[in-house]
């Protein structure tokens, strides 16, 4: 069969001087006989540099190509945002014509799906697009009907076009008799278009201003005075004064109506008229201004999309809030844009529907992962069970063990009181200022590092992993470098994993939510041990308090699905990078009480059947010794 790997590649190089793309006219001129095949990849594989390489070399559009050939192919490789991504969809599933009752689809690491199906469903827009798509759609009506871009510009050159270019792209191949009525309408509803657009700018900025001032109180601070201030103040100034933050626009814990909504059910004019309206001014937009040389995207049809799903928001499921980053202008049209940039989103705390109507599309597939475990809550987040109620369709599982053998592997559960920052306290560096609760885990991590060759670290947090870092540089009995992943590049990761494996033994402490803890694998010596210290629950937010809410509206119990379930399988997913093959040998080590005890907070029922007996409680005293004698069996000091 034929194989495709599909990129996120979303639109293809464009000629600046004419807007023509000569790439995508290879395309279509090549359309009867195209000349890229699956025979430009070895034995009928294309990945993406070959058919990016094949395609120009044709003279065609890659992105093109693409879909051309994946329509045919037998088997695509992709991403969950080919899957689930709207935007992206509208590419695989429409224009592709894949991800029907002929796919059979494949989802590995699927644990992650409900959280990327979060992020794809959600629409995030700058604020600021929103003074732009209204210039925009007030630059097209001036254009077509004064042949200026804005008002207050000179008048128009007599002996110039403009105008009449616009009005000719906007009218098209239509009869004579209906051209000029034709202008008129566009021009009305643009008009109409515009005043919406400003009107629902103006609602989310005041809510903006609610939601600073209901989280800082700082709506009186941004005075003429603070703002003339502002461009003359350097950036630590800046840092010490203002910080990003999440800004509600409702309250998280309650599912209700938010004010924008509001303002946008206030409007006088009929619902679907407006709506309907704001799908077809994109169009208009679009072609008034191609006839004037544009050096940017327009930002119309982002807002739009923002616009029609706040309208149609389900209060439970979604979400708006604004973040916001120190980064203020001078003389802005509101006070809070004197401090802040924003970024407006409506998130989607519950993907279930939507991922139902995807599986329903489908003819078949398989999702996996080590790591789905409770399989029937699982089967509730991701939408299988609302996809077999409404499609009559089964959906069957089924769990694989661990099938290596049990004598080469240590799995070790440590007593310690649970790690919560209520018990632990901030992650202070010297011994006789932590809690007693940190001087414990402190000397269980040095006993874990100290542990025969390559050591896995996985703490709650960067923070977390930084302090634990500073504890085993202060070891004088570890005799090993300490690498310390922190959130950065692909590329300084990369850089630190090759210390880490490349050298002698060591230890690497990362978060347990990074990204070297799932996805990455530790061939032959790379990895020893694995240990996860505490639950690494996702931190407090205003975001993460409405997608529990939501999933206790929605499934009866919104902490554990949507807070403790998740992390466990993070913790999964980091203790299982160290037995990965029927050779390799190591210890898994889990510390924290939650995972070996059975009281109302224990997590251990959220581990696989085989590793609830499996794993082993250890009090802390007897770590070392269980580390050391496992290591001894196998000949190892």
């Amino acid at each position: 069969g034929d194989v495709a790997y599909l990129s996120n590649q979303t639109g293809a190089p464009v000629d600046e001087s004419d807007h023509l793309d000569p790439f995508l006219v290879g395309h279509y001129h090549h359309a009867a006989a195209y000349p890229v095949g699956f025979g430009d990849g070895e034995q009928d594989v294309l990945d993406h540099e070959q058919l990016v390489r094949a395609a120009a070399s044709a003279g065609l559009c890659p992105h093109k190509a693409m879909m051309h050939l994946g329509s045919s192919a037998s088997v695509l490789l992709g991403n969950y945002n080919h899957l689930v991504h709207p935007g992206t969809r509208h590419m695989t599933r429409g224009e592709m014509g894949i991800l029907d009752e002929d796919t059979f689809l494949v989802v590995d690491e699927a644990h992650g799906l409900e959280e990327k199906a979060r992020d794809y469903l959600s629409e995030t827009v700058p604020f600021a697009s929103f003074d732009i798509a209204a210039g925009d759609i007030e630059a097209a009506r001036l254009l077509l009907t004064e042949g200026r871009l804005r008002k207050g510009e000179d008048a128009p050159d007599p002996n110039d076009n403009l105008r009449d270019r616009a009005r000719q792209a906007v009218r098209g191949p239509v009869a004579d008799g209906q051209r000029q009525r034709d202008i008129d309408t566009v021009v009305e509803r643009l008009t109409e278009a515009e005043a919406f657009v400003r009107h629902a700018r103006g609602a989310v900025s005041d809510a903006i201003e609610d939601g600073i001032d209901a989280d800082t109180g700082r709506r009186g601070d941004f005075s003429p005075e603070w703002r003339d201030d502002w461009p003359a103040r350097n950036k630590d100034a800046l840092a010490a004064d203002l910080s990003e933050k999440e800004v509600p626009l409702r309250d998280p814990g309650t599912p209700e109506q938010d004010s924008v909504r509001d303002a946008l059910a206030a409007l006088p004019a009929d619902e679907t008229d407006i709506w309907t309206l704001l799908s077809r001014v994109e169009q208009d937009v679009a072609t008034a201004l191609d006839a004037h040389p544009r050096d940017r995207d327009y930002r119309f049809g982002s807002v739009a999309r923002l616009l029609d799903a706040w309208r149609t928001a389900d209060d439970a499921r979604h979400f708006p809030l604004v973040t916001l980053t120190p980064g203020g202008r001078n003389n802005p049209p509101a006070p809070w844009q004197a401090g802040y940039e924003a970024e407006v989103e409506l998130f989607d705390c519950l993907p279930a529907d939507a991922l139902a109507d995807v599986f329903e599309e489908l003819g078949g597939g398989v999702v996996m992962s080590a790591t789905l475990e409770p399989l029937d809550i699982y089967t509730e987040v991701v939408g299988l069970d609302a996809f077999a109620e409404e499609t009559g369709r089964p959906v069957e599982t089924a769990t694989f063990g661990l099938n290596f053998p049990e004598e080469n592997r240590e799995s070790l559960a440590v007593g310690l009181t649970k790690y919560t920052y209520k018990n632990r306290g901030a992650p202070v560096r010297d011994s006789g200022d932590m809690t007693p609760t940190r001087r414990r885990y402190a000397t269980a991590i040095r006993k874990v590092a100290r542990s025969p060759g390559n050591v896995l670290l996985a703490m709650p947090s960067y923070r977390e992993a930084k302090w634990a870092a500073d504890v085993l540089d202060g070891d004088s009995r570890l005799g090993k470098p300490v690498h310390v992943d922190q959130s950065s590049s692909a590329a300084e990761t990369d850089a630190m994993l090759d210390k880490f494996t490349a050298g002698p033994a060591s230890v690497v402490v990362t978060s347990a939510r990074g990204t070297i803890t799932e996805g990455v694998d530790y061939p032959d010596d790379d990895l020893h041990t694995a240990a996860v210290v505490g639950v690494p629950l996702v931190g407090q937010s205003p975001r993460m308090e409405a997608v529990v809410t939501a999933y206790g509206d929605k499934f009866g119990n919104g902490y554990e699905y949507a807070k403790t379930i998740p992390a466990v399988r993070k913790a999964r997913q980091a203790f299982g990078r160290v037995i990965r093959s029927g050779a390799d040998v190591g210890t898994r080590i889990l510390i924290d009480e939650r995972y070996a005890s059975d009281g109302w907070d224990s997590v251990n029922s959220h581990l696989s059947p085989q590793e609830q007996t499996g794993f082993q409680a250890v009090s802390p005293d007897m770590l070392d010794l269980a580390i050391e004698g496992f290591w001894s069996e196998h000949g190892v000091e």
